[in-house]
């Protein structure tokens, strides 16, 4: 059996399934990642320790506010593209369904899923600091929220996911990683959609299938039938 022939199977089987999403889903949409390819962060273009860290905020909030205000303009103005619509189908058909992201740019919500866990805070939302309001999302050096957080992992345990899908991240933190092994040994089996290996396919992946969320998510979900 393929491997693509795999993922349909689980998919088509399964009633409770785990999204786990990072920037690469919606490069599609016209947002670049922070990682990898044409990464903001890796490419060295922008210095996030100068406009996306508390460090910084404390040191000179008129320019993170200003930074995470036009990324705000930039997100507002993306659409959903194919992967988060499908995305959004998915917890239509399934009894139990959820998407863990650490994106900040409110699309999976747009889509039409309802049950997001944003641990990474969301762009659309404001938080005040001194006398400014920022974007409220996670800065470098600054907390998780601990109501996302706690979601995330109280629907790990209690869903208890047959399937862990995850898409478009580097799953370079360890609370990331942490949440997938978590599912897998609670018997999800851990099925990525990802442009390079990770660290999740060195360890815990069941089905790798190397491509764009895009592409492949549309072409999973409608050989599945549901």
């Amino acid at each position: 059996m393929s491997a693509i022939d795999e993922a349909v199977e689980v998919l088509s089987n399964a009633d409770s399934v785990l999204a786990l999403t990072g920037a690469g889903i919606s490069v599609a949409s016209g947002l670049r990642p922070y990682r990898g390819r044409d990464g903001l962060w890796d490419s060295g273009e922008v210095d996030p320790m100068e406009v996306a860290s508390q460090e910084a905020l404390q040191r000179n909030p008129p320019r993170v506010k200003a930074y995470l205000e036009s990324v705000r303009e930039v997100a507002r103005k993306a659409e959903p593209n194919p992967a988060h619509v499908v995305l959004a189908r998915m917890e239509a058909s399934y009894s139990r369904f959820a998407v863990i992201t650490q994106n900040v740019d409110g699309l999976h919500l747009r889509a039409g899923n309802s049950r997001v866990f944003e641990i990474h805070g969301s762009l659309h939302r404001t938080r005040r600091f001194r006398e400014y309001l920022i974007p409220d999302v996670v800065l470098f050096g600054g907390m998780l929220p601990a109501s996302a957080m706690r979601g995330a992992e109280s629907f790990i345990l209690r869903a208890r996911p047959q399937v862990a899908l995850v898409v478009g991240t580097t799953a370079m933190f360890p609370y990331i990683q942490g949440w997938i092994h978590l599912a897998s040994r609670n018997g999800a089996r851990v099925l990525e959609l990802n442009l390079e290996p990770t660290v999740l396919s060195r360890t815990v992946t069941d089905i790798f299938l190397q491509g764009r969320a895009e592409t492949l998510l549309p072409r999973l979900w409608k050989r599945t039938g549901r």
